[in-house]
Parts: C-alpha cells; sequence; structure tokens
C-alpha cells in the first residue's frame, strides 16, 4: 500500500492506535521528532504486529521525512542516532532493518560456493537411491548433487514430495564431501526446527530413512560408512540449539562463540521469522553449511517477516542453483495433490474441479448456521470416538504396554479438527467444549479434566520433562484407576502423570497455525463464516489442507472458499530485495 500525506491516511488522533504503537509515536516526539514521523511510526508498528517489516511510501512521504532526526538511509544509518529507516521506497523500524540487512549479508557471503572435492556422479546417486532415480525423484536427485560444496542451500516443495527422504541423502554427500576435505574426519551435523513436536518428527523421519537406504544390500561399502557416520542425529529446536538464555534474552551461540557444527539442516523454516533467522546465520561458523528446508508456499511465521519465501524468491532470481522445488507428491492421493496445487495458485474453477474429482475424499459442508455445526461436530466427535474405543483408548490399560499406547496414538492422529480462530461459536475452544462433553459421556466421566480418551496439546517447552510446545497426548486410565498421558516419542510412548505435564489444553481442535508440521489421514476445517475475515487467507487455507494425507472436510460456506483463495498473504517486507542487491 502507498500512504499520502494529505491528512486522510494517517488521522491526527493517536487514539486509534493499539497501546504499543502509541507509545512507539510518544517516543518519536519526545526525542525531537515531528508529528508526520510519530503518526506514520505509529502506524509502522502496528504493521509490523502483523509480520510486515517494511511499509511502503509514496515520494510525498519522503518528502517530509527526509529531515527529521531520528530517520536514515542504509548509507547513513546510525543505530545511536536513527530509530527508523528510509530505503528505496520503504520505511522500516530500525531493528527490521538490522536484522534484514544482516541476513542478506550473511546469506549473501554463503553463496559463494566453496570448492568441490568429490563431486556426486551419477553412479554415486544411483548407489544413494538404490538404482537410477525414478522421473517423479529427478528433482530429489539434483538436490543431491547441487548441495554439495554449498554453504547456503534451500530444498522446498509440498507434503508427501519428500523433503526429508531428500535430506538424508543431500547429508551423506555433504558427509562425503567434508571427509574428502579433512583427511577423513566426519562433519558435525546437527538438525533443528523452529517447534520442539517439528523436531521430533524430523528425527524420527530422518532415522527411519537412513535405516532404509542403508539397509539396501547392494550399497556400495563407501556410501555405507558415510550413513554409518549419520547414525545417532537427533534433532532440537533452533532455540535449543543456539543456547536460548530463557527470561533473560539473548543465545549462547553468536559471531565471538560460533556454534560447533559444520551442516545445520532446519526444517520447517516457513515457521523462522527475522529475529530467529538473524540469530541462527549469526551463530554459524563461516566455513558452515546452511540448509534450509520447508514448504514456501505455507503460512508464513508469526512473527515477523516472510523468511523462506523472501529467500527463495530471491534466489530464484539470482542463484537458482542454490534452491530445488520439489514437486511430485509420493504421498498424497492424487485427488488432494490437485486440490493443494488449485490452492496453492488461488484457482477457484481448479478447486472445483478437483473436489468434484476426488468425490468422497474432498467433502465441502455447510456449517454456518448452529444447527449445522452442531451436526458436523457431533458426527465427528462420534466417528473419533468410535476409532479410539476400537484402539483401546477406554479400556483399563497397563503402563507397560506400548502396543496399545501406540495403537491409542496412532487413531487419535488418524483424524485432526483444525479452525482459523479460537474464540466464538466457530473456534476451537466452543469445538473442543462439544467434543469434549461426547468423550466425557462416553467415558462415564460426570465432570473434572482428566478421563481416558482426552486429548491435550503442551503449550509451552518444557525441558525438564522433555516436553515440547505442540506436542500432542492421549490420557489412558491406568488397572488402578489413574489417569496417565501418553505422548509419541522417538524410542517409544512416554508417560507422564497429569500433574507433570507442563502447561496444556485439549487438542480435539486445534488451530492451524499449531497443526504446522503435523500430518493425519483426514482433516477437517472449520472456517469462520464471515468471508472478509481478516485471517482468511490462500496460504491458511493450503496449510489446512495439506496436513491431510487421504481426505478433507472444508466445512464452511463456499463464498468464504472462494474469499481465501482469492487473498493470498502478502507481507511487505525488504529482505528478498537486499539478498537481489
Amino acid at each position: 500500500m502507498s500512504l499520502r500525506f494529505d491528512g486522510t491516511a494517517l488521522d491526527s488522533r493517536l487514539a486509534e492506535f493499539a497501546p504499543l504503537p502509541r507509545a512507539v509515536a510518544r517516543f518519536v516526539l519526545a526525542h525531537g521528532g515531528g508529528w508526520p514521523l510519530a503518526k506514520l511510526a505509529a502506524f509502522a508498528t502496528e504493521r509490523d504486529l502483523d509480520g510486515h517489516s517494511d511499509l511502503p511510501l509514496d515520494a510525498d512521504a519522503f518528502r517530509v521525512l527526509a529531515e527529521d532526526p531520528l530517520v536514515g538511509t542504509p548509507e547513513s544509518f546510525d543505530p545511536t542516532r536513527h530509530a527508523f529507516v528510509v530505503d528505496g521506497d520503504g520505511f522500516q523500524l530500525a531493528r527490521n532493518f538490522r536484522q534484514e540487512r544482516d541476513i542478506a549479508d550473511a546469506l549473501g557471503r554463503r553463496l559463494a560456493a566453496s570448492p568441490v572435492v568429490a563431486p556426486i556422479t551419477d553412479a554415486d546417486l544411483a548407489a544413494l537411491f538404490g538404482g537410477e532415480p525414478s522421473p517423479e525423484a529427478a528433482r530429489q536427485a539434483e538436490a543431491v548433487r547441487r548441495v554439495v560444496g554449498r554453504r547456503l542451500f534451500v530444498l522446498t516443495g509440498g507434503p508427501g514430495t519428500g523433503k526429508t527422504t531428500t535430506v538424508v541423502r543431500m547429508l551423506a554427500a555433504l558427509a562425503r564431501e567434508h571427509a574428502a576435505r579433512h583427511a577423513g574426519a566426519w562433519p558435525r551435523v546437527r538438525l533443528a526446527a523452529p517447534t520442539g513436536k517439528a523436531a521430533q518428527r524430523l528425527e524420527a523421519a530422518f532415522a527411519a530413512e537412513r535405516v532404509t537406504i542403508a539397509s539396501n544390500r547392494d550399497l556400495p561399502a563407501p556410501w555405507a560408512a558415510v550413513l554409518a557416520a549419520l547414525d545417532g542425529i537427533g534433532a532440537t529446536t533452533i532455540h535449543r540449539l543456539l543456547g536460548a538464555r530463557g527470561a533473560g534474552g539473548g543465545f549462547a551461540h553468536g559471531p565471538d562463540e560460533p556454534l560447533p557444527a559444520d551442516v545445520v539442516v532446519v526444517d520447517e523454516a516457513s515457521m523462522v521469522d527475522l529475529p530467529l533467522m538473524r540469530a541462527l546465520v549469526d551463530a554459524l561458523a563461516p566455513e558452515a553449511s546452511l540448509v534450509l528446508v520447508g514448504d514456501a508456499d505455507q503460512l508464513t511465521s508469526i512473527g515477523t517477516g516472510s523468511v523462506l519465501r523472501d529467500v527463495v524468491d530471491a534466489l530464484v532470481a539470482m542463484s537458482p542453483d542454490a534452491v530445488v522445488r520439489l514437486e511430485h507428491s509420493f504421498r498424497a492421493e492424487r485427488q488432494l495433490a490437485a486440490l493443494y496445487a488449485a490452492v496453492r495458485a488461488g484457482d477457484a474453477s481448479a478447486f472445483e474441479t478437483a473436489r468434484a474429482a476426488a468425490g468422497a475424499a474432498v467433502v465441502v459442508a455447510e456449517a454456518t448456521s448452529t444447527g449445522d455445526l452442531r451436526r458436523r461436530l457431533e458426527a465427528w466427535a462420534e466417528s473419533l470416538k468410535n476409532e479410539l474405543i476400537a484402539a483401546g483408548a477406554l479400556d483399563p490399560w497397563d503402563p507397560a504396554d506400548d502396543a496399545t499406547a501406540r495403537r491409542v496414538l496412532d487413531a487419535f492422529a488418524g483424524r485432526q479438527l483444525l479452525g482459523v480462530v479460537r474464540e466464538g461459536r466457530h473456534g476451537v475452544i466452543a469445538a473442543n467444549r462439544m467434543i469434549e462433553s461426547a468423550m466425557r459421556a462416553r467415558a462415564g466421566v460426570a465432570n473434572g479434566s482428566w478421563y481416558p480418551g482426552r486429548a491435550v496439546i503442551v503449550t509451552r517447552n518444557d525441558a525438564a520433562s522433555g516436553l515440547a510446545n505442540g506436542d500432542v497426548g492421549i490420557v489412558l486410565r491406568d488397572r488402578a484407576g489413574r489417569c496417565q498421558v501418553v505422548f509419541p516419542g522417538v524410542e517409544g510412548p512416554r508417560v507422564f502423570a497429569p500433574a507433570a505435564l507442563p502447561e496444556h489444553e485439549s487438542a480435539f481442535a486445534i488451530t492451524v497455525h499449531k497443526s504446522q508440521g503435523s500430518e493425519y489421514r483426514r482433516v477437517a476445517l472449520l472456517l469462520p463464516p464471515n468471508p472478509g475475515h481478516e485471517l482468511l487467507s490462500r496460504e491458511l487455507l493450503y496449510t489446512a489442507l495439506t496436513r491431510a494425507r487421504h481426505a478433507v472436510e472444508i466445512w464452511g460456506a463456499p463464498g468464504v472458499i472462494d474469499a481465501a483463495l482469492a487473498c493470498p498473504v502478502e507481507r511487505a517486507t525488504g529482505l528478498a530485495r537486499r539478498l537481489r542487491g
């Protein structure tokens, strides 16, 4: 958008702004800035809270700001004097300018490729892929070939396109290259993700795929040694990787104390915001390789910026060999793949075609009235309840019985209700309340928070328990009548007493944002009834639907779906511009 200082775009009263933007405006006035800058700063702060790091302006605005002592340019910027920066046609808070500048500088330096000592040959690809890569795996093979010798590489693609399986082979190629350049020494590899749940899924998927490749009897001995060197690599959150200092802020690792790693892989990179990416690139040793993995078409981070999307856009334009986009889905049903493609493109006509072709795998149902919504929730709760009962969720349970715990966890992971909003009739809180009522009644529990079959989601990382924000567990009742909460783990189910859990809430329905990094066999998406709702977007619809492997239900008026398809998230940022520059 473009702002003009004509008295209409920016009102002279600061009362229209929230407390934080008002405080920023007062800061400007207290430090000698003028009223135009104060109002603009308030508006930029408001936009920053919505994820925008850059505010496009017109020539009139620049003339007003040119002489303000609090405003600098990229060339004149002084952090001791300037709280804001004018760059090109954009206006930025100083911290956003610094973060984008530092990220762009760091990634730009990494784009200079290192000499390649051990290039990947066709024979190497055949060894890693168990034969000549199929046409469907051609892009995966290209990623393995290209990553060698690079200190920055991005692998992007939708669900089921084989990102994690490709990462294992990419790391094998990087490990062999590192050993060739360092007298046989294997690299120090670190795997990380923005959330604990995503890190656990990455670790489990990585370990399983490594075993699959290594178990090939025809795998040449040199590659078998490489795969053996990758055994036991765990994954952690980015915050833990960098040594977050908790309430005090900051990280243990940074420019003065680089992370002891030769290769760092970050999964679900679309969830990484500007401050965290800046902290990550600051902590990497200059010679380390950074591999970013994620779906650039998903929802952007909750925080400021759209880092992965900006990086992909810039690399495609300026260094296309440093990015590979996987497109063939090995996992989703074909009709769902067509639906995902239509949503990604924002094509309403293609969406309807894919929906019709999918038959029962894609259901669009009215859920605008109270009666419609209640019927949908009751039917969903009944199906979920039956699946959990069949898995043994309500039977007396022996805590040593891992098989039953796995079966119950798998049953719950088979279906997930997602919502756009938390509050109101179409929010996840109300949906949880209704489903819980049905589950509590079936368990024979009149009231109380704990009953067999209850699903809970952790809402805060907890180092003591090892549970992370986003972890989902199911309550089982042991033979003594005590409720225990079972969570999935890489080496088997983890069992906790309810009192030992960190902050948590019910998980029969969760927001789309909380579902990122997860997958389910069936997904139902509850949309708000208002087509103009501020949270509706193409990326939200895409993120929600791509959580499903086999079937989706969309509850809402068709007009709401069309509105979401027509509304892509367009965050105003300067990172891509700086990378290209």
